[in-house]
């Protein structure tokens, strides 16, 4: 191998070293997470926020009885 090629490989070996050093450690840190609790907790999240738009819909229409003109004092 030419000096310049070899001079070359040395210059790169340290950042792709780093590179891989982040990578490990980002990866482990991933790996460390309770993803149990952590998928829970968004499924329940996302349940609290359909719930709430599903009330803050059926709000806002009117009821059957509102809509059928009939009043409280009618019989029929």
């Amino acid at each position: 191998m030419s000096k310049e090629v070899s001079l070359a490989l040395a210059k790169l070996s340290l950042p792709v070293a780093w590179l891989i050093a982040r990578f490990n450690g980002v990866w482990g840190w991933f790996s460390g997470l309770n993803w149990t609790a952590i998928t829970g907790m968004l499924t329940s999240l996302y349940t609290m926020a359909m719930l709430l738009h599903l009330l803050l819909h059926w709000h806002r229409q009117p009821s059957l009885h509102k809509k059928s003109g009939l009043s409280d004092d009618d019989p029929s």
